[in-house]
């Protein structure tokens, strides 16, 4: 089995469930796991709301996201011409070790979409955040 999927968020007219619509046909149609398609959902919304509330500026264009979902591994590619922002590098880190009280603002959803995906890489190619995800398809 082998199917992809391309996904364009508009940043001015952005529905969620419109794109979890998508994700889950592509999901039913290529047999995932419920807890891949939950995931999946999961570290999209959280990186499309990031993109949206801190690497907007006037002149955002659509986000692009491509799903490339193969018999053992999903691919995610998600690329926007937002701020630039190297997840990797420059989300703060949580502190999820701390106690809640003490613990940073902010870097919780990029530490969360770590935890969901097997692999993820950035680079930063013609003017474009380029974040690439990959999911072992356990069966």
């Amino acid at each position: 089995m082998s199917a992809q999927l391309i996904l364009r968020v508009e940043p001015d007219d952005f529905d969620l469930d419109a794109i979890f619509a998508q994700i889950e046909s592509l999901a039913e149609q290529e047999a995932w796991a419920s807890d891949l398609t939950f995931r999946v959902n999961l570290a999209l919304e959280e990186l499309t709301l990031n993109t949206m509330t801190h690497g907007r500026h006037d002149e955002l264009e659509a986000i692009v996201i491509m799903l490339d979902s193969k018999e053992d591994l999903l691919t995610i590619e998600m690329t926007d011409n937002g701020l630039p922002f190297n997840p990797l590098e420059e989300a703060p880190d949580p502190g999820v070790e701390a106690a809640l009280e003490d613990r940073n603002i902010g870097g919780l959803g990029v530490y969360l979409v770590h935890t969901l995906m097997d692999e993820m890489q950035y680079k930063r190619a013609a003017g474009k955040n380029c974040l690439t995800l990959k999911a072992r398809r356990a069966e």
